[in-house]
């Protein structure tokens, strides 16, 4: 997939997608900086930043603003990419010269992020207080939300007993612990070391002239601070735990059992394609080896599957069952891991797996979002197959190196199991 990429003087990069079949421009503002003891301040302040600006004091006026170029949808993204936390913004509007005639929408649209941007309501020394307690209220409700989701809570508590490295895990939107104690002036400090010291990115799909994306971009921002910091996307070694078996009770109705190992090394790009085929047939379907034999051949739950988490460096599968069923799925999955460990595949499903990825990739890699989100990978891991090889990934994976891929599992799997009330 083709992509133009400016740098600018103060080392901002930009990164463009053009096709001119697009109807919209987005554009993604991100701001990277190392996790740190501030993620949560971090997180806080990007949705902060949306409650006002100097010329656009309240959050309405904001929406007012945008809604005035066409309806432009916005939104704060904040991310984590393994040891970078993404401070940023996304936008989406209207360019195409039939639909809006002679506005200047993209124009317009820059203006108003540069406000919200670099010209936030800070009163003194910190942020509205106001704005700091109804964002931390809000975003503390989606925490408290999040505990009540059985499967999340199982996920999080099998990461916490198979990872060592506390960096690994670190929550985007914080603990209970942290909202407590969390600072206006804390956000406010955090939004000021953003602005000064972090690695800036725009990603941008647009059906517009590159060049003059950038030079107007550059018009607006090109002021932003050079970083000082030396800011890298690196691997983190996660450190697993011996434990092999852990059990947690709760108040959920159902039991959530996980079963997975740790990776045992950093994946090559090459080398994550191979394993997300593997886990696809794994667990990634409802035609694949964990879904099949929980569910259809047993009828012990009603989905289970496998998932790959890269970054974490874990494959696992999780099933919710009752509890009597609780020990009869565990030995599934690890018969399965162990099919896999031991080079037990069935041929014709790892071919369908493969057919069915690469019919799923076609389907969905003409979205924006998607090459977007490619494009972050790249830039950040400096991996440029993932462009180069955008079209179809999967196409020259053979069933020999999926087979090969199992060794990058650990032997022995993990059991981890969130018993019902």
């Amino acid at each position: 997939m083709d992509y133009y990429h400016f740098i600018w003087p103060n080392d901002t990069n930009v990164y463009v997608i053009q096709d001119e079949d697009y109807k919209t421009t987005d554009i993604n503002l991100t701001f990277f900086t190392e996790l740190g003891t501030s993620c949560l301040a971090k997180t806080l302040a990007n949705h902060i930043l949306l409650e006002g600006s100097r010329k656009y004091p309240s959050s309405q006026k904001i929406e007012l603003a945008f809604l005035k170029e066409f309806d432009v949808n916005y939104w704060a993204f904040p991310s984590i990419y393994r040891n970078l936390h993404s401070f940023g913004f996304s936008l989406n509007i209207v360019t195409e010269r039939s639909l809006i005639g002679r506005k200047k929408t993209l124009e317009k649209s820059i203006r108003i992020l540069e406000d919200i941007v670099t010209n936030p309501l800070i009163e003194g020394s910190c942020f509205s207080n106001e704005n700091f307690f109804r964002v931390k209220e809000r975003l503390y409700l989606g925490l408290k939300q999040n505990q009540m989701n059985k499967e999340k809570v199982a996920i999080n508590n099998f990461f916490k007993q198979i990872i060592k490295n506390q960096e690994v895990l670190t929550p985007l939107y914080g603990t209970e612990e942290e909202y407590s104690r969390i600072t206006c002036q804390d956000c406010t400090t955090a939004y000021t070391s953003i602005l000064n010291d972090s690695l800036k990115h725009f990603y941008i799909t647009t059906n517009l002239d590159p060049d003059n994306v950038n030079n107007l971009l550059l018009e607006h921002f090109g002021n932003l601070s050079r970083s000082n910091q030396n800011i890298s996307y690196r691997y983190i070694p996660a450190n697993k735990t011996n434990v092999r078996l852990h059990e947690d009770n709760s108040q959920f109705n159902q039991t959530i059992v996980i079963v997975g190992a740790p990776l045992t090394k950093q994946l090559s790009y090459n080398e994550g394609i191979r394993l997300r085929l593997l886990n696809h047939y794994l667990g990634g379907s409802s035609s694949s080896r964990i879904f099949k034999e929980v569910r259809q051949k047993r009828n012990m739950a009603y989905s289970a599957y496998s998932y790959l988490d890269t970054e974490k460096e874990v494959i696992y599968a999780m099933a919710g069952v009752d509890l009597i069923n609780k020990q009869k799925t565990i030995d599934v999955m690890l018969r399965e891991f162990e099919k896999i460990r031991s080079g037990k595949f069935i041929k014709k499903e790892i071919k369908e797996s493969k057919k069915m990825l690469e019919n799923f990739w076609q389907m969905s890699s003409h979205k924006k979002s998607q090459k977007l989100r490619q494009l972050i990978y790249a830039s950040l891991s400096n991996q440029w197959e993932i462009m180069n090889n955008y079209d179809n990934p999967y196409k020259n994976v053979s069933l020999d190196e999926v087979i090969d891929a199992s060794r990058f599992i650990e032997n022995q799997p993990v059991i981890y199991c969130l018993l019902q009330k």
